[in-house]
């Protein structure tokens, strides 16, 4: 397996055990090379700030986990100017 598939991959499980750990249940998921497109259903008493937070936030937190070099490349990318 390729690099690039392992962390897209390990993208999808990491967002998939932070909606799991919050109650939220993925209807659709699709890890691209720059972007994920996700439909799902959470609580009605969630808001759309608070479990975008939660999904980026944790989901982000478990894959430098799992990746740390993932993560220097992230953060050189971002203080040498470009988007991640």
């Amino acid at each position: 397996m390729m690099q690039k598939e392992k962390i897209e991959t390990f993208c999808k499980i990491s967002i998939q055990e932070a909606c799991k750990r919050h109650n939220i249940e993925i209807v659709i998921i699709e890890v691209l090379k720059e972007n994920v497109h996700i439909i799902v259903d959470c609580p009605r008493t969630m808001s759309v700030a608070m479990l975008m937070q939660i999904i980026k936030g944790l989901s982000a937190h478990l894959l430098f986990r799992i990746c740390p070099d993932l993560r220097k490349r992230v953060m050189a990318r971002l203080k040498s100017g470009g988007g991640v």
